[in-house]
């Protein structure tokens, strides 16, 4: 490492970048996510990183994948509020990955009917 350099997360780097903690300030809700969620997720990856984040300001996260290969409860231990995937909505991954926009709005739609509901 260069003299006077210092080491710093690539993660916080970006969430810093994109004003996090700022945009945290007025949410209810924070969604954050990735093609797969699984324990490398939970080892400095993004969504870690922001799920970290939310939890310090007191706001619930769900994430949204592909798929995931964590158990509801390792999610939850984890602080994830809850987890939604695509494969739920469309077991065939091919098709996911081929047109997610539709599986990601029923996601969101599900997720705002949630909310409303309290």
């Amino acid at each position: 490492m260069a003299p006077g350099a210092e080491r710093v997360s690539g993660v916080d780097m970006l969430l810093d970048l994109a004003g996090l903690d700022a945009n945290l300030s007025t949410a209810d809700l924070v969604v954050t996510g990735e093609g797969r969620l699984d324990g490398q997720t939970l080892s400095g990856k993004a969504p870690a990183g922001v799920l970290e984040r939310a939890r310090r300001a007191g706001i619930p996260v769900v994430a949204v994948c592909g798929t995931t290969e964590l158990s509801e409860a390792e999610a939850r231990a984890a602080g994830f509020t809850g987890v939604a995937t695509l494969q739920e909505l469309e077991p065939d991954p091919a098709r996911c990955l081929a047109d997610p926009a539709p599986l990601l709005h029923r996601i969101g739609e599900d997720l705002g009917r949630q909310l409303s509901a309290g």
